[in-house]
């Protein structure tokens, strides 16, 4: 995972379209989570993008299965591309048009401090 994290600001530019919403979600976004930050974290983020739903919770200092019959705490919405270059550290979640996030300010910031994400929050 730290290699991950480190090799991620040296990729090319995530390109619309190319960008596989399971490679950003686990392969991209899964790889900045700090497990140091979860003490007492409850999370669950449900992704759509591209068309395609993906699922990460965050429970015991740690990615669980996820539970998609629980209601997330979190949504974000839009395009592979985007959550890449966000995870890259190119814009803030919230800024880029092509990325959504709604959810409540907690389960945001809860995210943000999670992944190690700079995030803007919206209601």
């Amino acid at each position: 995972m730290a290699l991950a994290r480190f090799g991620l600001p040296f990729l090319d530019d995530p390109v619309e379209g190319r960008v596989r919403p399971r490679m950003a979600v686990h392969g991209t976004l899964a790889a900045l989570f700090d497990p140091t930050r979860a003490s007492e974290a409850d999370l669950l983020v449900r992704f759509d993008l591209d068309g395609e739903q993906l699922w990460l919770q965050v429970g015991d200092r740690a990615l669980v299965t996820p539970d998609p019959d629980r209601e997330p705490d979190l949504v974000v919405r839009g395009s592979s591309a985007a959550l890449v270059a966000a995870c890259r550290g190119t814009h803030e979640l919230g800024e880029d048009p092509r990325l959504t996030i709604s959810g409540s300010v907690e389960a945001t910031a809860a995210f943000a401090r999670l992944f190690r994400l700079p995030v803007r929050a919206t209601a």
